[in-house]
Protein backbone atom coordinates (compact mmCIF):
# COMPACT_ATOMS: atom_id res chain seq x y z
CA UNK A 1 0.00 0.00 0.00
CA UNK A 2 2.78 2.48 0.90
CA UNK A 3 4.23 1.76 -2.84
CA UNK A 4 0.74 2.30 -4.67
CA UNK A 5 0.83 5.55 -2.65
CA UNK A 6 4.00 6.67 -3.57
CA UNK A 7 2.83 5.83 -6.82
CA UNK A 8 0.29 7.81 -7.33
CA UNK A 9 1.85 10.41 -5.76
CA UNK A 10 4.60 11.28 -8.16
CA UNK A 11 3.30 9.81 -11.14
CA UNK A 12 -0.26 11.18 -11.42
CA UNK A 13 -2.14 10.10 -14.50
CA UNK A 14 1.22 8.66 -16.12
CA UNK A 15 1.56 5.19 -16.82
CA UNK A 16 4.84 4.08 -17.73
CA UNK A 17 6.77 0.61 -17.87
CA UNK A 18 10.67 1.65 -16.98
CA UNK A 19 12.75 -1.15 -17.76
CA UNK A 20 16.60 -1.22 -19.20
CA UNK A 21 16.85 -0.98 -22.90
CA UNK A 22 19.14 -3.98 -24.61
CA UNK A 23 21.92 -1.96 -26.46
CA UNK A 24 21.37 -2.94 -30.43
CA UNK A 25 22.70 -5.93 -31.62
CA UNK A 26 24.53 -5.67 -35.07
CA UNK A 27 22.19 -7.44 -37.81
CA UNK A 28 23.68 -10.39 -39.38
CA UNK A 29 23.82 -10.24 -42.99
CA UNK A 30 20.22 -12.50 -44.98
CA UNK A 31 21.02 -15.48 -45.19
CA UNK A 32 20.65 -16.44 -49.27
CA UNK A 33 19.71 -19.97 -48.05
CA UNK A 34 18.02 -20.43 -44.90
CA UNK A 35 17.48 -23.72 -43.15
CA UNK A 36 14.00 -24.60 -42.83
CA UNK A 37 15.16 -26.17 -39.41
CA UNK A 38 16.49 -22.90 -38.32
CA UNK A 39 13.32 -20.75 -38.90
CA UNK A 40 11.08 -23.74 -37.58
CA UNK A 41 12.69 -22.95 -34.43
CA UNK A 42 12.76 -19.34 -33.98
CA UNK A 43 8.94 -19.23 -35.24
CA UNK A 44 8.47 -22.04 -31.96
CA UNK A 45 10.68 -19.77 -29.87
CA UNK A 46 8.68 -16.32 -31.19
CA UNK A 47 5.21 -18.08 -30.25
CA UNK A 48 6.72 -19.13 -26.73
CA UNK A 49 7.38 -15.50 -25.85
CA UNK A 50 4.29 -14.69 -26.99
CA UNK A 51 2.63 -17.48 -25.24
CA UNK A 52 4.51 -15.86 -22.23
CA UNK A 53 3.28 -12.41 -22.36
CA UNK A 54 0.30 -13.12 -22.99
CA UNK A 55 0.45 -15.52 -19.46
CA UNK A 56 1.89 -12.28 -17.81
CA UNK A 57 -0.54 -10.27 -18.37
CA UNK A 58 -3.60 -12.35 -17.97
CA UNK A 59 -1.58 -12.48 -14.41
CA UNK A 60 -1.34 -8.91 -13.99
CA UNK A 61 -4.64 -7.97 -15.08
CA UNK A 62 -5.92 -10.76 -12.40
CA UNK A 63 -3.91 -9.42 -9.51
CA UNK A 64 -4.67 -5.64 -10.27
CA UNK A 65 -8.51 -6.71 -10.87
CA UNK A 66 -8.23 -7.80 -7.05
CA UNK A 67 -6.48 -4.68 -5.75
CA UNK A 68 -9.53 -2.61 -6.88
CA UNK A 69 -11.28 -4.67 -3.96
CA UNK A 70 -8.77 -3.08 -1.68
CA UNK A 71 -9.43 -1.12 1.66
CA UNK A 72 -7.50 1.65 0.33
CA UNK A 73 -8.35 4.37 -1.88
CA UNK A 74 -4.65 4.74 -2.68
CA UNK A 75 -4.37 1.42 -3.65
CA UNK A 76 -7.50 1.19 -5.91
CA UNK A 77 -6.53 4.49 -7.84
CA UNK A 78 -3.07 2.63 -8.83
CA UNK A 79 -4.77 -0.58 -9.86
CA UNK A 80 -7.20 1.14 -12.04
CA UNK A 81 -4.50 3.01 -13.27
CA UNK A 82 -2.13 -0.06 -13.64
CA UNK A 83 -5.22 -1.85 -15.93
CA UNK A 84 -5.55 1.21 -18.16
CA UNK A 85 -2.08 0.85 -19.07
CA UNK A 86 -2.12 -2.60 -19.65
CA UNK A 87 -5.26 -1.98 -22.19
CA UNK A 88 -6.45 -5.39 -21.76
CA UNK A 89 -10.22 -6.11 -22.20
CA UNK A 90 -9.93 -8.44 -19.32
CA UNK A 91 -10.08 -5.86 -16.72
CA UNK A 92 -13.31 -4.27 -18.16
CA UNK A 93 -15.87 -6.34 -15.83
CA UNK A 94 -13.34 -5.24 -13.25
CA UNK A 95 -13.37 -1.43 -13.96
CA UNK A 96 -16.65 -1.44 -14.56
CA UNK A 97 -17.70 -2.28 -11.46
CA UNK A 98 -14.97 0.52 -9.76
CA UNK A 99 -16.83 2.91 -11.78
CA UNK A 100 -20.47 2.28 -10.86
CA UNK A 101 -19.68 1.74 -6.83
CA UNK A 102 -16.88 2.74 -5.69
CA UNK A 103 -16.77 5.10 -2.93
CA UNK A 104 -13.76 7.71 -3.77
CA UNK A 105 -14.54 9.90 -7.09
CA UNK A 106 -10.68 9.82 -7.79
CA UNK A 107 -10.96 5.54 -8.21
CA UNK A 108 -14.21 6.63 -10.12
CA UNK A 109 -12.23 8.93 -12.39
CA UNK A 110 -9.64 6.94 -13.49
CA UNK A 111 -11.51 3.87 -14.09
CA UNK A 112 -13.28 6.20 -16.76
CA UNK A 113 -10.13 6.81 -18.09
CA UNK A 114 -8.72 3.06 -18.28
CA UNK A 115 -11.80 1.81 -20.00
CA UNK A 116 -11.41 4.72 -22.43
CA UNK A 117 -7.96 3.62 -22.69
CA UNK A 118 -8.76 -0.44 -23.43
CA UNK A 119 -11.49 0.72 -26.20
CA UNK A 120 -13.75 -1.97 -25.98
CA UNK A 121 -17.53 -1.26 -26.59
CA UNK A 122 -18.20 -3.60 -24.09
CA UNK A 123 -17.90 -0.69 -21.50
CA UNK A 124 -19.84 1.51 -22.81
CA UNK A 125 -22.76 0.15 -20.52
CA UNK A 126 -21.22 1.52 -17.24
CA UNK A 127 -19.41 4.75 -19.10
CA UNK A 128 -22.96 5.52 -20.25
CA UNK A 129 -24.22 4.63 -16.88
CA UNK A 130 -21.85 6.82 -14.52
CA UNK A 131 -22.71 10.00 -17.67
CA UNK A 132 -25.99 9.83 -16.84
CA UNK A 133 -26.02 9.72 -12.91
CA UNK A 134 -22.77 10.07 -11.43
CA UNK A 135 -22.64 13.16 -8.92
CA UNK A 136 -19.30 14.15 -9.84
CA UNK A 137 -18.74 16.51 -12.72
CA UNK A 138 -15.35 15.16 -13.76
CA UNK A 139 -16.26 11.29 -13.45
CA UNK A 140 -19.24 12.36 -15.99
CA UNK A 141 -16.82 14.32 -18.16
CA UNK A 142 -14.16 11.25 -18.51
CA UNK A 143 -16.89 9.22 -19.20
CA UNK A 144 -18.13 11.17 -22.04
CA UNK A 145 -14.05 11.13 -23.14
CA UNK A 146 -13.74 7.28 -22.67
CA UNK A 147 -17.27 6.67 -25.04
CA UNK A 148 -15.34 9.24 -27.44
CA UNK A 149 -11.91 6.96 -27.10
CA UNK A 150 -14.36 3.65 -28.20
CA UNK A 151 -16.10 5.43 -31.04
CA UNK A 152 -19.15 2.80 -30.83
CA UNK A 153 -22.77 4.23 -32.14
CA UNK A 154 -24.37 2.57 -29.06
CA UNK A 155 -22.75 5.39 -27.13
CA UNK A 156 -25.03 8.16 -29.03
CA UNK A 157 -27.94 8.36 -26.87
CA UNK A 158 -26.28 8.76 -23.68
CA UNK A 159 -24.23 11.82 -25.12
CA UNK A 160 -26.85 13.11 -27.16
CA UNK A 161 -28.82 13.09 -23.53
CA UNK A 162 -25.09 14.80 -21.99
CA UNK A 163 -25.86 17.68 -24.25
CA UNK A 164 -27.82 18.62 -21.43
CA UNK A 165 -25.86 18.19 -18.87
CA UNK A 166 -25.37 21.43 -16.12
CA UNK A 167 -21.29 21.19 -16.39
CA UNK A 168 -20.15 23.24 -19.53
CA UNK A 169 -17.22 21.13 -19.42
CA UNK A 170 -19.17 17.30 -19.60
CA UNK A 171 -21.37 19.56 -22.40
CA UNK A 172 -18.23 20.19 -24.83
CA UNK A 173 -16.54 16.92 -24.21
CA UNK A 174 -19.91 15.12 -25.18
CA UNK A 175 -20.33 17.06 -28.39
CA UNK A 176 -16.85 16.30 -28.65
CA UNK A 177 -17.27 12.58 -28.24
CA UNK A 178 -19.85 12.54 -31.07
CA UNK A 179 -17.58 14.41 -33.35
CA UNK A 180 -15.33 11.13 -32.38
CA UNK A 181 -17.63 8.68 -33.38
CA UNK A 182 -18.84 9.95 -36.51
CA UNK A 183 -22.70 8.36 -36.58
CA UNK A 184 -25.65 10.16 -38.15
CA UNK A 185 -27.40 9.41 -35.39
CA UNK A 186 -25.74 12.15 -33.50
CA UNK A 187 -26.62 14.81 -35.73
CA UNK A 188 -30.63 15.79 -34.34
CA UNK A 189 -28.60 16.38 -31.06
CA UNK A 190 -25.72 18.49 -31.94
CA UNK A 191 -28.06 20.54 -34.35
CA UNK A 192 -29.69 22.56 -31.53
CA UNK A 193 -26.61 23.20 -29.87
CA UNK A 194 -25.25 25.56 -32.88
CA UNK A 195 -27.14 28.36 -30.50
CA UNK A 196 -25.44 26.99 -27.09
CA UNK A 197 -24.65 30.03 -25.06
CA UNK A 198 -21.38 28.97 -24.87
CA UNK A 199 -18.82 29.86 -27.66
CA UNK A 200 -16.78 26.83 -27.18
CA UNK A 201 -20.01 24.22 -27.34
CA UNK A 202 -21.11 26.08 -30.75
CA UNK A 203 -17.42 25.85 -32.41
CA UNK A 204 -17.09 21.99 -31.02
CA UNK A 205 -20.62 21.37 -32.84
CA UNK A 206 -19.62 22.76 -35.38
CA UNK A 207 -16.82 20.74 -36.19
CA UNK A 208 -18.63 17.30 -34.86
CA UNK A 209 -21.35 17.99 -37.26
CA UNK A 210 -18.36 18.28 -40.02
CA UNK A 211 -16.68 14.97 -38.48
CA UNK A 212 -20.15 13.47 -39.46
CA UNK A 213 -20.37 14.53 -42.85
CA UNK A 214 -23.95 14.24 -43.07
CA UNK A 215 -26.27 16.25 -45.36
CA UNK A 216 -28.71 16.82 -42.82
CA UNK A 217 -26.44 19.46 -40.96
CA UNK A 218 -25.75 21.30 -44.44
CA UNK A 219 -29.14 23.48 -43.47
Amino acid sequence: KTVAKEYVAERGFTFEEQSPQPEPMPQPEPDPDPDPQSEQSEQSEQSEQSEQHREANRRAVAGLADALRDADPQVRLAAAEGLGGLEDPRAIEALSRALRSDESVEVRRMAAWALGEIEDARAVPALSEALRSDKDDEVRRMSAWALGEIESATAVEALGAALRDASPEVRKTAVWALGEIESPNGVQHLIPFLEDESVEIRSQAAWALGEIESPRAVA
